[in-house]
């Protein structure tokens, strides 16, 4: 990879990257590094930005499916998860810690609500282009009794 050269994903590659999809490969792997000490060093100097090409590929899912990741129920989502999703004009991200704990954080575009979900599901060290999560309306829901 040259020097200001960005990342690009193809769709399997995003969901393993975000941990939706089974994976033998590495964060630095899918990102096109080897998995060694020159790999790490290389990407290092390198440091492309990676989150503007994950971003890319989630608006695109929730602008086609409504939904990210698209194969997610989202009227019946397992615990725990988190998903990306676009309801009428509205976009929000929904973080589901057990079925009776549900945050909905929500946002102005599905580029803030892709760029918050990464946030959630990847360690932020490998998308250094995405400077700052973007602030979210959030709300909680509680369906259990308070201990």
């Amino acid at each position: 990879m040259l020097e200001g050269s960005t990342v690009e994903f193809d769709h399997t590659s995003v969901l393993e990257i975000l941990g939706y999809a089974p994976t033998k490969r590495r964060p630095i792997e899918i990102l096109g590094y080897e998995h060694s000490p020159e790999g790490v060093a290389r990407w290092l100097r390198e440091r492309p930005p990676a989150g503007k090409a994950l971003v890319s590929v989630i608006v695109e899912d929730l602008e086609k499916h409504g939904v990210f990741p698209p194969n997610i129920d989202t009227r019946n989502p397992p615990a725990p998860t988190t998903f990306a999703e676009k309801r009428a004009s509205v976009y929000s991200v929904v973080e589901i810690e057990k079925p009776s704990l549900v945050f909905r954080s929500f946002f102005r575009n599905a580029e803030e609500a892709a760029e918050w979900l990464i946030g959630c599901r990847l360690d932020r060290t490998w998308v250094p282009d995405i400077a700052e999560l973007p602030k979210p309306t959030r709300t909680e829901s509680r369906l259990d009794p308070p201990e």
